[in-house]
């Protein structure tokens, strides 16, 4: 079969399995075997990109074998896909140690695809993992250095601090800079978002990042949610099924939320206190209704 045939055949898997997962079972099989026989770059990296849609990580975690590869549309096929899917321990270190290396790949798009994979996708947190992002904060490209500062600030490493606080100086500061402040949570930034707040008042990235960074707002919010956990929390008394109560944010992100019992049931707890109208009570039985549909 033509290389053009095999990759067109490829892309139709793709398809099949893109936002489809009842087809992984079924489809990513086939396109390992197509692995085991190509040689040609084009059609390798289109197997990987097909893998890549599957969002699976046996999928992903198949793109491994070439993170070596002499050819550029190859390795950042493999880039794209490391980080798709992946959840277990080991997956998730396997992918790592991938991307990692790609970080220091010469070709920009490979280390710009690469450093946010490994710093804003994957949910890992390690010595080598934030030495891998800081080592390019010195990259020739602003975006390659913007993405590793935003996984470093996901990671909350304070060395992140000074190098925001550099770039909110410049006319040219984006939106992975404020995504970066956001998630440092940092008052020394305050300052600084507000004076870009004023002159866009209406960007939306600026406004969260200037209240992340705003430590009488942010008191306030803790405040309002640990009453919204009492409120529940009193609610609950009568309800023996419902025994646990929880409210957490995850390692990397930024969104507080809060689970009952196990019933599946998550809240974004800032989206809950908006549908009531910042009201806590009124927040608390909304939440029970949640439960009862």
């Amino acid at each position: 079969m033509a290389s053009s045939d095999v990759i067109g055949a490829v892309k139709d898997l793709g398809d099949r399995v893109n936002g489809h997962p009842e087809h992984v079972a079924t489809v990513v099989p086939q396109l390992i075997a197509l692995l085991d026989d190509q040689r040609e770059p084009l059609v390798i990296a289109a197997i990987v990109d097909a893998l890549n849609k599957a969002s699976d990580e046996v999928a992903s975690l198949e793109a491994l074998r070439f993170v070596d590869h002499s050819d550029d549309s190859v390795r950042l096929a493999v880039a794209h896909a490391l980080p798709a899917g992946v959840e277990s321990p080991l997956g998730t270190s396997l992918a790592a140690a991938g991307l990692m290396q790609l970080t220091r790949d010469p070709v920009d798009e490979i280390r710009d695809w690469s450093t946010f994979g490994l710093g804003s996708q994957l949910n890992v947190d390690t010595t080598e993992v934030r030495e891998a992002l800081w080592a390019r904060i010195d990259d020739a490209s602003q975006m390659i250095r913007d993405e590793a500062a935003v996984g470093l600030a996901q990671r909350r490493d304070r060395r992140a601090v000074q190098l925001v606080a550099d770039r909110l100086t410049d006319e040219d500061a984006g939106p992975l800079v404020f995504e970066a402040a956001e998630y440092l949570a940092d008052p020394r930034l305050h300052d600084a978002l507000r004076r870009w707040s004023a002159a866009r008042p209406d960007d939306e990235a600026i406004r969260r990042a200037m209240h992340a960074c705003d430590g009488d707002f942010q008191r306030t919010r803790t405040t309002r949610q640990a009453e919204l956990l009492e409120a529940i929390g009193r609610l609950l008394t009568d309800r023996v099924e419902l025994t646990a109560l929880a409210m957490f944010c995850d390692l990397q992100g930024t969104d507080v939320v809060m689970q009952v019992d196990e019933s599946g049931r998550v809240w974004n707890v800032d989206s809950l206190l908006a549908r009531a109208g910042h009201d806590i009570e009124r927040a608390a039985q909304l939440g029970l209704s949640d439960l009862a549909r």
